[in-house]
């Protein structure tokens, strides 16, 4: 596996491209949304071995640790937010005043935008 370099200027270009696709209004669907989360599933499977190795060649972190705690919780994650993701997205039925009867309101839950989260994921 090689080195990637990922600095001010692909981070820029990452969240120019991430929020041209997202004005598109492709991903708010359940659909795109489902397809986005098992892809990476799927990614992490096919490169769980990569993954490790990387883990273990820069944190010198135990193939056991790794698969538990950075592969198998990322892929878990991905199938709770599978699971749950239709609840997720389901406007939620709120009360109104009797001032505005006979009215109804829900909340929904909208993607505003973009975020890029550059983190610490390893432990000391």
């Amino acid at each position: 596996m090689g080195q990637t370099r990922f600095g001010g200027e692909e981070a820029a270009a990452l969240v120019t491209e991430l929020r041209e696709t997202f004005s598109t209004g492709k991903t708010r669907s359940y659909e795109w949304r489902v397809t986005q989360l098992k892809s990476i599933v799927k990614l992490v499977e096919e490169r769980e071995d990569e993954i490790v190795q990387a883990l273990r060649s820069d944190l010198n972190k135990p193939e056991f640790e790794s698969v538990l705690y950075e592969v198998g919780l990322l892929k878990s994650s991905c199938n709770v937010a599978l699971k749950e993701l239709k609840q997720w997205m389901k406007p939620e039925k709120v009360k109104t005043s009797i001032t505005s009867f006979p009215s109804s309101a829900q909340i929904a839950a909208d993607p505003l935008g973009v975020v890029l989260v550059i983190s610490a994921w390893n432990y000391p």
